[in-house]
């Protein structure tokens, strides 16, 4: 097949022809790489062909070049010729692409020094002021590349004649496309120029640009100008002290721009700092400027009025102004805590006041509320919060309440009972008094009918979910307290019943939409992982003794309907068997933790047939891995329970374990290092369970452990708890085994 005659296959409308095009592709490819490269860059090149047989043309060099490092010199050079002279065509899209593809070349060869004269050339196209298409893909590609390597910096002088062309763009250039992307390429390129941030002139002269095209009339510069600030203000915090007062009266000014998301980069570039002030707090080495102490006053009374520029229409929490300026305030209010307290709360209860008249006022009132719960000390702020509770219960339960009021308020009804409601510390915004109407409300939250409107019912699963989530920090702040039953007591019937029956949730529209079908599929699952989450929590913190054995039955039901499922149901319900397994390994836990209930889990252990679906659930290929690490803990903690009856599953158990241990060695992220504890823990275990008169019957597998073991010591990466469960792990064979041990220890170095 002619090369030609390929790309023509590969852009026809006919499926068939389409259908041919990958094995054939790939035979062009293996018969000659180079020539298949070059044909490729010709094409691109070619101002003859059609747009998108040259686009394609572009893709596929673009992710063919796995072997450029290894091809003839004079072949790379003729390719990148081919793709320079692109720059220039009269159609951009083709320009666009050669850009793309240049970068991707760019990105080998300037790490290893194969391509010195390329940033010159680039530099000495963006001067050609006669020619803005070439200039304007030019700066394209810069861009691309300074995003592409920015692992492996250029060097000083490379970064020095980049900034230098770039900003000679902005200031000389009159067409809006090639300022724009000269902007875009100023903003790759501020992470290449710390060196140039230190010293003085060049990091006024870079500030004294980027704040002059922040002011430009055109949005989109003015939008990516505000971008750069913002990257300036995540990256170099430490030489901003100079410039800040420009940048206050700057940023603080566009606030209130026209075009929204000029106004969230402005907002954008506060909340970095804060952040940056926040992550200095505690570290002395680094300068802290206290920028947000400084202007909190001022910067607090121009948030404030952005949460009242909501988009009614925006259902998504993205390019919305309001919710900028709602996640800005949290994060001041987190650096400075009580100060922010009293003028905010004026705002709160003044558009609180204004609800029955204007939806707007009512959400900004209460979306002010929740972004400073966190850093003030509870304290300060339950006099304000607790005689609005009622006021925002009130309107949960309020069917006449706007959709988007009732969602936040939702949000911040849960933020108060995360951060105020800590019993242990003697301060609660919540008391036996108005827990009578908060949980009636909550529940109701959870369990209204799902409506036949696809959009309707998603809302509905949403208020759901943050219901569960509402009582899940409720419970969480009674953890350990007795106190917590006995306030919780007479609701905990109504609680478990509504959280199995919302885990178990179908939604009843009927639709043929498969993108409908699929959203509806992802929030049933989104609210049973709220409703397992909640019962677990409940499970933990609480006293459910009376309800523990009805949850086992109810979850072993779950499992054991599961594996009798086809294939493809399985498949499909492979995130909920999870989810059941999690809340089986809670309940476990639960069980073995109290005298009175170990009865429960020995009788489910023979009877209900507990580890035969835990172990078949460790054997599914659709298991997420999350769970498996507590599925082994399971296994420990059963064996703790039964003792010697665990003699039965050590063969199935330590298969699976020696199965798992080989990947699990040289895993090296958080996840590993959970999975590692977990095993060596469940070992431990399962050796104290049988320690008494079966415990011979590991012996053929502590060879295992003990490779195992010396694999993961060795291993930079492990963190403290997998140290400590291995070193228990040696301690319990010591102890199981006495001098036997160090038999044990020789065989698994041999």
């Amino acid at each position: 097949m002619e090369f030609a005659e390929f790309l023509s296959a590969a852009v026809s409308e006919e499926a068939e022809v389409q259908s041919t095009v990958p094995k054939k592709l790939k035979k062009l490819k293996e018969e000659n790489l180079s020539q298949f490269l070059v044909s490729l860059s010709e094409e691109l090149s070619n101002e003859n062909k059609s747009l998108k047989s040259r686009g394609l043309a572009g893709i596929v060099l673009k992710n063919s070049l796995e072997d450029w490092v290894n091809m003839k010199i004079l072949i790379k050079n003729k390719i990148k010729q081919l793709l320079l002279d692109t720059l220039g065509s009269p159609n951009p899209e083709a320009g666009h692409t050669a850009a793309q593809v240049i970068a991707k070349i760019a990105s080998i060869d300037i790490p290893r020094n194969d391509w010195s004269n390329f940033i010159c050339t680039l530099c000495s196209n963006m001067s050609q002021q006669d020619k803005p298409i070439l200039m304007q893909a030019s700066l394209v590609s810069l861009a691309y590349v300074c995003e592409e390597i920015s692992h492996y910096p250029l060097t000083q002088n490379q970064v020095n004649i980049v900034l230098e062309a770039v900003v000679n763009v902005i200031n000389v250039s009159q067409e809006s496309g090639v300022r724009l992307a000269a902007v875009t390429a100023l903003y790759n390129t501020l992470n290449l120029a710390r060196p140039n941030f230190e010293i003085e002139v060049d990091r006024i002269w870079i500030m004294g640009v980027v704040c002059e095209v922040a002011k430009d009339k055109d949005t989109h510069i003015k939008r990516k100008a505000f971008e750069c600030l913002v990257s300036i203000a995540s990256t170099y915090y430490d030489f901003l002290e100079c410039h800040i007062s420009t940048l206050y009266v700057l940023t603080t000014k566009a606030f209130e721009d026209k075009d929204d998301l000029v106004g969230i980069q402005a907002i954008e570039f506060w909340s970095c700092i804060c952040d940056q002030e926040i992550k200095r707090r505690d570290n002395r080495s680094s300068p802290h400027f206290h920028f947000i102490e400084k202007m909190c006053l001022v910067l607090v009374e121009l948030l404030l009025k952005t949460l009242m520029k909501q988009d009614e229409h925006n259902e998504s929490r993205i390019c919305d102004l309001s919710l900028a300026g709602g996640n800005c305030l949290g994060l001041i209010a987190r650096k400075v805590g009580d100060s922010i307290v009293d003028s905010v709360m004026y705002f709160v209860k003044l558009k609180l006041q204004e609800h029955k008249s204007e939806w707007r006022s009512h959400w900004a009132g209460t979306y002010a509320l929740g972004s400073i719960l966190e850093g003030p000390r509870v304290e300060k702020l339950s006099p304000y919060v607790l005689p609005l509770l009622r006021f925002l219960l009130d309107g949960m339960g309020d069917k006449n309440t706007h959709k988007k009021v009732k969602k936040i308020t939702s949000r911040t009804l849960i933020r108060i009972f995360q951060f105020l409601h800590s019993p242990a510390t003697g301060h609660s915004i919540i008391s036996t008094e108005n827990i009578e109407q908060i949980i009636p409300v909550l529940l109701k939250s959870i369990k209204d009918p799902s409506p036949d409107d696809a959009k309707k019912w998603d809302r509905s699963s949403y208020l759901a979910a943050e219901g569960c989530e509402a009582i899940y920090y409720i419970v969480q702040g009674y953890e350990g307290l007795e106190s917590g039953s006995s306030v919780l007591s007479p609701y905990l019937i109504e609680i478990i019943q509504t959280l199995v029956e919302t885990a178990e949730r179908r939604c009843t529209i009927v639709t043929g939409d498969p993108e409908t079908v699929a959203g509806i599929e992802q929030r049933l699952f989104f609210l049973a992982a709220a409703a397992y989450e909640t019962l677990s929590k409940v499970v933990r913190c609480l006293d459910v003794s009376e309800f523990i054995k009805p949850l086992l039955t109810f979850v072993l039901s779950k499992l054991e309907t599961y594996q009798n499922l086809s294939q493809a149901d399985k498949a499909k319900q492979g995130d909920l068997q999870s989810l059941w397994c999690g809340f089986l390994h809670v309940i476990i836990q639960k069980l073995s933790s109290l005298k009175e209930t170990k009865p429960i889990l020995l009788e489910f252990v023979h009877h209900a047939n507990i580890m035969r679906l835990l172990l078949e659930a460790l054997s599914s290929h659709e298991l997420n891995q999350s769970v498996e690490p507590l599925i082994y803990s399971c296994f420990g903690v059963v064996a703790l329970v039964i003792g010697e009856k665990f003699e039965r599953y050590v063969s199935s158990v330590m298969h699976r374990v020696k199965k798992a241990i080989e990947p699990c060695a040289v895993m090296t992220d958080e996840y590993g290092n959970h999975l590692k504890r977990n095993i060596l823990e469940a070992h431990s275990n399962i050796l104290k369970g049988l320690k008494s008169s079966k415990a011979e019957v590991l012996i053929p597998h502590n060879s295992d452990i003990l490779k195992f073991i010396e694999v993961v010591i060795k291993d930079v990466h492990r963190n403290e708890s997998v140290e400590r469960a291995a070193v228990e792990v040696l301690a319990v064979i010591a102890d199981v085994f006495g001098t036997q041990s160090w038999g044990f220890v020789f065989n698994s170095r041999h």
